[in-house]
């Protein structure tokens, strides 16, 4: 093809996976290559999971659950029309702590919070553990965006030292005369980057780049 549009994920553009790294030719040039170092890329993990609605053990209309423990900040899909469903969202520095934690230990040590906050009977005015048994949950997904090596991250950010500039760097066109090769994806945003907004605008951005190429060359060959 004549055009093409690059929005991989900044994890992958960082070559840190040997099964997702790209490798470009004729070669991006430095001051590109720069400006992908200089970004980092954050996690947002998210783990889901769903008790029996009869089970249900937390405040049914609550929205959202704040326990003392700083890993988790808990949704209550159960007020939004979703049965017996809890998510929990997980942001740095824990998100980076499960790559060594199979998906049942990471949903254990959500539940042990719950159990926490929740499992506890009033008695001589004083909160104590509750003997019977603690619901398990029927089905859970646990997210681990950092380490899917499609993704490696959830969102860009600025590193210490890294600037705006360098993100239009990132987004510019290769190369830059006659270019061939455009960049689109929330790490190329500067109005929304980290967000959905940010992914979708640069799409747009990169869709009219090449709109232009095409009027421009055609332009050129009516005038010859």
């Amino acid at each position: 093809c004549e055009y093409l549009i690059c929005a991989v994920p900044l994890g992958v553009l960082q070559n840190e996976h040997r099964d997702s790294c790209i490798t470009f030719e004729p070669a991006l040039p430095q001051i590109k290559k720069e400006a992908i170092r200089s970004l980092g890329s954050g996690a947002h993990n998210k783990i889901i999971v769903r008790f029996k609605p009869e089970h249900v053990f937390w405040p049914k209309n609550t929205p959202q659950l704040v326990p003392l423990d700083q890993r988790f900040h808990i949704l209550n899909l159960h007020a939004y029309g979703k049965p017996g469903i809890l998510c929990a969202h997980v942001w740095p520095p824990f998100a980076f702590d499960w790559k060594t934690k199979s998906d049942q230990e990471v949903v254990d040590a959500f539940c042990d919070v719950l159990k926490g906050m929740f499992w506890r009977l009033e008695s001589d005015g004083k909160r104590k553990m509750r003997t019977d048994a603690f619901p398990k949950p029927v089905d859970y997904v646990v997210g681990r965006w950092d380490s899917d090596p499609f993704s490696l991250g959830s969102y860009s950010y600025l590193k210490l030292g890294a600037t705006w500039q360098q993100i239009e760097h990132l987004a510019a066109p290769f190369p830059s005369r006659d270019p061939h090769l455009f960049f689109a994806g929330e790490a190329t945003s500067l109005e929304g980057i980290q967000c959905v907004t940010g992914a979708y605008k640069s799409g747009e951005r990169a869709a009219r780049q090449i709109l232009a190429e095409i009027t421009n060359k055609r332009r050129g060959l009516m005038t010859k």
